[in-house]
């Protein structure tokens, strides 16, 4: 009778140890496919990130091209307007000369014209000039 109950217990130990190596490669299959599946994650991962960093240069020069770009037309501008300034104010400081000159001319005029008619005043037969004979000055507008 030792025999058959030792091979029932010899059977029955091989059949736990085959249950229990089968149940201990499940074990390690699964952790292989959790860091195979994490394993694929992370390169997907690695290539986005890696992506994202070339369009982030790619904004980055396009950064940099805009605020160089910006120099240019504020420099340009700055000229422009420059240019601008200096036309504006030279032909005012034309024009200001020009009507200084008229007013002088015509305030010697009225002098000229005061000094004609006093002296008309105490001279009954005196040529004075008329009014009508004062021109303007020809730079009057």
């Amino acid at each position: 009778m030792k025999r058959p109950a030792q091979k029932v217990f010899i059977l029955t130990a091989i059949a736990v140890l085959v249950v229990m190596s089968i149940a201990g490669c499940d074990q390690q299959s699964a952790p292989n496919k959790k860091s195979r599946i994490i394993a694929t994650e992370n390169l997907q991962l690695k290539k986005d990130l890696q992506q994202r960093d070339k369009e982030l240069q790619e904004q980055k020069l396009l950064l940099e091209k805009c605020l160089a770009e910006k120099d240019v037309l504020k420099k340009r501008s700055q000229a422009n307007m420059k240019d601008l300034f200096d036309k504006t104010f030279n032909k005012i400081a034309e024009e200001t000369k020009k009507l200084r000159e008229e007013n002088n001319n015509l305030k010697l005029q009225i002098e000229e014209l005061k000094k004609a008619t006093k002296g008309a005043e105490g001279q009954p037969n005196s040529e004075a000039k008329p009014s009508s004979e004062v021109q303007p000055s020809s730079e009057a507008k």
